[in-house]
């Protein structure tokens, strides 16, 4: 009996979590003279972290000697999607030269996940047109 229960209510769940998926979806249709400009990586303010400025990544506990010595080791490091914002429905893209948003991506994503790696390498992490998260 059991198994016949988990037959009928199963399929009907994952109806359910499909529809409601599908609510996420940004409201208009792709419009392409949304889209910022393409970064230009030969500008460091193009760079999240880089070896060559005072950045987030370049953080440490303070138990952890920090040696801002050039180190033999890169590391390209690509920071998760954290573009979400309601405001943003029309817009699928995260501008690479809002510095609102630049400013999140910092204090989160490469403060607490890039600078893990400050003590074995340079770090390199490019910002990047993120997609919507919806």
């Amino acid at each position: 009996m059991r198994n016949k229960v988990n037959s009928i209510y199963f399929p009907l769940f994952i109806a359910i979590l499909l529809l409601y998926s599908c609510k996420g979806l940004p409201p208009k249709q792709w419009d392409s003279s949304q889209i910022s400009s393409p970064p230009d990586y030969s500008q460091i303010d193009y760079w999240a972290a880089h070896p060559a400025k005072l950045d987030s990544s370049d953080i440490s506990p303070s138990s952890i000697p920090n040696n801002p010595k050039i180190k033999n080791v890169d590391i390209f490091f690509v920071y998760p999607t954290i573009y979400w914002d309601k405001k943003s429905d029309n817009q699928w893209n995260a501008p690479v030269d809002d510095p609102a948003f630049n400013q999140r991506v910092d204090a989160s994503s490469i403060k607490f996940q890039a600078s893990i790696f400050n003590q074995n390498g340079n770090i390199y992490a490019p910002r990047y047109r993120q997609g919507h998260i919806k």
